[in-house]
């Protein structure tokens, strides 16, 4: 899959690219602008199960999942916190897997259209065209 419309959410709004901080800033509210357009189709409980599971999915994000459930703005407030302490030559690289990962969740649950969509709704950009195995209806 394309980084294709990862790049620009990281970089909307940061006042200084690769600083940690503008770069948690621009993760979270990216975050939170593809949560906004996803949480009507699955729900915050699915919206929070998808995060979640992008986290485990990528390897510098590793922690336990807390023992109670959680709301998402609280998960995207304790990843602003762990981004904005990254050093800044890791923090961008991060938040890239960590959206790259979550992307991939997505295009895997609901197809190539879909999933374009909600990042064009959230982010103003599409993935790059890939062939689809969906079947015309």
């Amino acid at each position: 899959m394309s980084q294709q419309p990862i790049e620009p959410a990281l970089s909307d709004g940061a006042a200084s690219p690769g600083s940690p901080v503008a770069v948690a800033d621009a993760t979270a509210d990216a975050l939170r602008s593809l949560f906004a357009e996803l949480e009507p189709l699955i729900g915050a409980q699915g919206a929070r199960a998808l995060y979640l599971r992008s986290l485990h999915l990528t390897p510098s994000f590793k922690r336990p999942a807390p023992p109670q459930p959680v709301a998402l703005s609280e998960h995207l407030m304790d990843l602003h916190r762990d981004l904005a302490a990254r050093r800044p030559d890791e923090v961008q690289d991060a938040a890239a897997t960590l959206l790259h990962a979550l992307t991939t969740l997505l295009v895997s649950l609901l197809g190539n259209p879909l999933t374009n969509h909600l990042l064009c709704a959230a982010w103003g950009s599409p993935l790059a065209e890939q062939p689809t195995q969906e079947k015309p209806l």
